[in-house]
Formats: structure tokens, C-alpha cells, sequence
């Protein structure tokens, strides 16, 4: 366990602790004052109340509301490689797809309303076990009507995305895909999840160059090449966030230093997504300040 994870674990034990024990103190304090027929401590019960309130709050929120509550983030890119009107590209991540849901149902309504030229996914499209394989298969099928749909594995596999979405996604994983849109030349390069070093050779400077892979572990390694866009998820953001500190849990080697968002080097930019799903069973099934996520983006 990295130190990150040990402080965060320890906050939110305090910020738990906090309610507990006011809640306590404050029935210890109301018996006491019956017995010994002193007055209630009122300071002390409004306190205990808030704390009581408060945690409430975010245990109703963070298990009943914001996992279903899609944000869409947009990111604007400026780029000399990109000639006209430019290309939109959605990014999804960590769908941890179960069964279908009006979250999920929602993602296709969002990115057909955006009307993509590419779909990126990252990864951790089902759950390892327990999925509705047929509702899966319909499910994937409705992005590839959109738009061409590019793909890297995270803990899921590479033939059951491909007999999912009935071989109409393409897998790039270890290659490098050229495309065309509106006369621009682009370049899809996938990276295995557990990949440790990156060859800066794969692409031409000339192309807009964009890199799929399901964690940002491999985000230092791909600064100083010709590659202008990296694309991940994994992290879920952290998915139980503190205010200030941020994510507890990132299980990444890069710990928090690329636990969620826009980064920019250069002509690089990485985006680390939030993703849309839950870790599995028995990790809690709750968000917390960190919502479900599709990421929108424009370059021009």
C-alpha cells in the first residue's frame, strides 16, 4: 500500500469517526443529565445532529445518487496538425457494464446527440463475472451505429468486446491505426494494460498521433514523443473522493499524481477519465464528488 493511500484511508476513518463520536458523547451526555438531573449539553447535541446530518448526506448521495448522475466533461484541443472544421472524439472508460440501466442507456443517447466522428474506449467494459452477456452485446452494438469504435482491453478481453459488438469495434492494442477525416491524417495506437515501456518510434510527427490504454501508468514514458493525445481510465477518479485531498484509491503505480483530468505537456494532452461504472463487488457500490463521466472532445 502507498503512502497516499495509507493518509487517505486514515482521513476518511477521522471524518467517520467524527459523527460516531459526537453521536455518542451526545447520549452519554442526555443519560447523564436524567441521572444526575443536570441540563443538556446543547452545544453538544447540535453538534452531534449536524455530524449525524451531514453523514447522511453523503452516504444517500454517494450510494443512492451521484453513481447515476452522468457528467459530460468537454475539452477543447488546438492542434497545427488539424486542418477545417476539425474531429470530435468520445472517450468512455470503466463501463463495468451488469445489466442495462438508464445511466448506460443515457451514455448512447449523450454520444449519439454529439454525433462523434470516433468512439475511444478504454477499457473495463463489463464486469469479470455476473454480466448480462446478451444485454451486453446489444448494448455495444448501439455505439458502432454512431460512429467507428476504437478499443484497448483493461481486465476484459479482446474477443469477448469483438463477439459483443459483432466485430464491428477495432481492436489496437500493439498497432497503430491510420485514418482520415476531412482530409486530416490520424494514428490510433493502443497500449497494453501492463505494458512498461513505450516505443516513441510508432509514430509519424506529421499525423495527429492518439494513444489508447486502459491506465496512465505509461503517461512519462510518452512525454517527448510525437504523440499529441493520451487517453485513459482505470482510476475511476478515485471514485470515493475528499474534499481537498481528492482520491483515496487510485491503484495505479502513478499514484495520485494522475489520478483524474487534463494534463498537458507540450503537444501532448491526457485526459484520465472518471469512467461511468463501479468497481466490483465487494469494493462499495457509491460515488462520492466523483460522478460517472463521458468525455467530450474537440479538436481543432
Amino acid at each position: 500500500m502507498q503512502a497516499y493511500e495509507v493518509i487517505g484511508i486514515f482521513i476518511l476513518f477521522i471524518l467517520i469517526a467524527i459523527p460516531v463520536v459526537l453521536t455518542i458523547l451526545a447520549f452519554i451526555d442526555y443519560f447523564r443529565s436524567r441521572t444526575e438531573k443536570k441540563s443538556v449539553n446543547i452545544t453538544l447535541r447540535r453538534a452531534a445532529i449536524a455530524a449525524a446530518g451531514i453523514f447522511a448526506f453523503c452516504l444517500i448521495d454517494a450510494f443512492y445518487i451521484e453513481p447515476f448522475m452522468l457528467s459530460v466533461t468537454r475539452l477543447n484541443i488546438d492542434s497545427p496538425k488539424v486542418n477545417g472544421e476539425g474531429i470530435k472524439v468520445i472517450h468512455l472508460s470503466d463501463i463495468h457494464f451488469e445489466k442495462n440501466s438508464k445511466l448506460l442507456n443515457k451514455v448512447v443517447e449523450n454520444t449519439r446527440k454529439e454525433n462523434p466522428h470516433i468512439i475511444c474506449i478504454t477499457g473495463d467494459s463489463h464486469y469479470l463475472s455476473d454480466y448480462n452477456e446478451a444485454e451486453f452485446n446489444l448494448y455495444l452494438t448501439e455505439f458502432s451505429k454512431i460512429a467507428p469504435v476504437y478499443f484497448v482491453c483493461g481486465y476484459d478481453t479482446k474477443d469477448t468486446i469483438l463477439k459483443a459488438s459483432n466485430n464491428t469495434f477495432e481492436f489496437v492494442e500493439d498497432t497503430v491505426k491510420k485514418i482520415t477525416i476531412d482530409g486530416n491524417s490520424f494514428a490510433i495506437a493502443g497500449l497494453p494494460m501492463m505494458d512498461v515501456s513505450f516505443d516513441k518510434s510508432i509514430f509519424n510527427e506529421n499525423d495527429y498521433n492518439i494513444i489508447l490504454t486502459h491506465m496512465p501508468d505509461l503517461l512519462d514514458e510518452v512525454k517527448g514523443s510525437d504523440t499529441d493525445l493520451y487517453l485513459a481510465g482505470h482510476t475511476h477518479g478515485g471514485q470515493i473522493r475528499l474534499p481537498v485531498w481528492g482520491a483515496i484509491l487510485t491503484l495505479c503505480k502513478t499514484g495520485k499524481k494522475y489520478e483524474y483530468g487534463h494534463f498537458k505537456f507540450g503537444q501532448l494532452n491526457a485526459f484520465i477519465t472518471r469512467g461511468i461504472g463501479l468497481e466490483g463487488k465487494p469494493a462499495p457500490q457509491a460515488r462520492f464528488l466523483c460522478p460517472p463521466e463521458m468525455v467530450v472532445i474537440n479538436i481543432k
